[in-house]
């Protein structure tokens, strides 16, 4: 399994609360910030380009960066929501 990078409004990302919103999800795409893919629970930045997914889940957003370019593009996509990059061992990305 990948190492993950959060995109949440916890403090830290396994906590239950406060979470990102599935109204908040659904403006990403509407607002042009994300390009939905075929998966319905996942979506892209720029799925031709870029190769970067974001997947919706237990209020927050998740990615597998591949490249260290991608976390500057997770870490866009957190400032959208007011929301912050952690890793899964709980590191903040700023």
């Amino acid at each position: 399994m990948a190492y993950a990078i959060h995109i949440t409004k916890k403090k830290d990302w396994v906590d239950k609360e406060p979470r990102i919103t599935q109204e908040e999800w659904d403006t990403l795409m509407t607002n042009g910030t994300l390009e939905k893919i075929t998966d319905p629970v996942m979506n892209a930045w720029d799925a031709k380009k870029e190769d970067v997914y974001f997947s919706f889940y237990n209020g927050d957003i998740i990615s597998n960066p591949r490249k260290e370019e991608d976390i500057e593009k997770i870490k866009k996509v957190a400032s959208v929501l007011h929301a912050k990059v952690q890793g899964d061992d709980g590191e903040i990305y700023e």
